[in-house]
């Protein structure tokens, strides 16, 4: 019974794997239990995870919460604490365009009245498009599966991503 402790510590407090936060974030902002069963999936991982995309997806479930807030408080509030780990996972790795990716999806869903964070959506989507096809075929297919959907591209940068 003892050995079994930590097997069950394991199976319930370890970070979750990327492949499954990735699959759960494409739906996130769907819904407001969408946006709660993402923020679920990765509460877990610390602030300081060195799998810095772990923790961009994190900062991304709790702005993701201030979508679907009732108040402009609260709104800031949930924005402002997820920018903080998605910048920083940004700051400690510059060159991972999967963080620029959860940042401009962030920058892109933003109600109306929060301006202050869409300071990076033109640098974001230049970088992505200067670099998604040098990544592996599937994380490729992942930043293209993206940019089909995002406002922040034109028709034609679109078409040129298929």
């Amino acid at each position: 019974m003892k050995a079994m402790i930590p097997i069950l510590f394991l199976l319930f407090f370890s970070n979750p794997e990327i492949s499954e936060v990735r699959k759960i974030y494409v739906d996130a902002s769907k819904s407001k239990a969408s946006a709660d069963a993402f923020l679920i999936k990765v509460k877990s991982i610390s602030d300081t995870d060195s799998d810095k995309r772990l923790v961009a997806y994190k900062g991304c479930a709790i702005a993701l919460q201030g979508k679907f807030a009732s108040k402009i408080r609260d709104k800031k509030k949930f924005l402002t604490k997820g920018a903080l780990l998605v910048d920083a996972s940004i700051k400690a790795e510059p060159n991972n365009v999967e963080l620029r990716m959860i940042r401009l999806s962030i920058q892109e869903t933003l109600p109306l009245i929060i301006t202050s964070y869409r300071k990076n959506i033109k640098e974001d989507k230049a970088y992505i498009l200067a670099h998604y096809k040098s990544l592996e075929p599937e994380m490729e297919s992942y930043i293209k599966n993206f940019i089909q959907q995002s406002e922040s591209f034109s028709s034609d940068e679109k078409q040129a991503a298929k």
